[in-house]
């Protein structure tokens, strides 16, 4: 396996996507602020990486621009918790291009061992760097996402090898109605001991979402194929705003 001594540059970006809708005033009458602090919490279950609860929180300083904070709670996976309680949490902005576009650069950091040491030293925070980007869309009509985010060494572990990894996915559907769509969903993670362009898995296969459209909160089924290992995927989540 090969040694990772230095960080990679890497420049990345990511984002969450908030639309609020004000309600109307009764004429004569003042009308209520606008929430500025807003919290999203998604449920994700997927193959590889198996229960991956994320919480996001926003505060809009503009009507473009937010300051943005997450963290996801990453369970052991297929690699049965020997990362060390993963743990990655991060910050950034969110800024609206347009009335249905934005893109949102945050910074994370990770507490565990698996980009470190793989695995091998103790867990600590500080295992490593998460440079990443969000771009969202939505409109009337479509739907789309796109992420990539880089996960890379912040510390080196004497007589340990370590790991960084690329993860990044896009997907693009259309809107039935208010309360259904349909798309495509394509992932894939490169990386590993070996070398970070290494492929992992490639998904690609379609997915439906049910939305409730005056919440926002969704349920999103993805399945098919993993060109990579000539095996499949599935990815479900459920995402609620407050």
């Amino acid at each position: 396996m090969k040694q990772t001594n230095s960080l990679m540059k890497s420049a990345a970006f990511a984002a969450v996507l908030a639309a609020a809708v004000a309600p109307s005033a009764l004429a004569g009458a003042t009308a209520p602020a606008e929430k500025a602090l807003g919290f999203n919490l998604s449920l994700t279950t997927d193959t590889f990486f198996g229960f991956a609860p994320m919480a996001a929180a926003s505060y809009s300083l503009s009507d473009k621009l937010d300051v943005t904070a997450y963290g996801i709670f990453w369970s052991g996976g297929n690699n049965g918790g020997n990362w060390g309680n993963w743990t990655e949490a991060g910050a950034g902005v969110n800024y609206a291009l347009t009335d249905y576009l934005s893109i949102n650069p945050q910074l994370g950091f990770l507490g565990g061992n698996l980009i470190s040491s793989t695995a091998a030293d103790e867990p600590v925070m500080g295992d490593g760097i998460v440079p990443n980007v969000t771009i969202n869309l939505s409109s009337d009509n479509w739907e789309g996402q796109v992420y990539f985010g880089a996960y890379l060494t912040l510390r080196e572990v004497d007589g340990a090898t370590s790991a960084e990894f690329l993860h990044y996915w896009t997907t693009f559907g259309r809107k039935l109605n208010p309360y259904v769509s349909a798309g495509v969903h394509y992932e894939q993670l490169c990386g590993g001991n070996d070398n970070i362009d290494s492929e992992i898995y490639t998904w690609v296969g379609p997915y439906v979402q049910l939305t409730e459209p005056t919440t926002g909160t969704f349920l999103r089924v993805a399945a098919g194929a993993d060109v990579t290992a000539a095996d499949s995927f599935y990815k479900m989540t459920f995402g609620v705003s407050f």
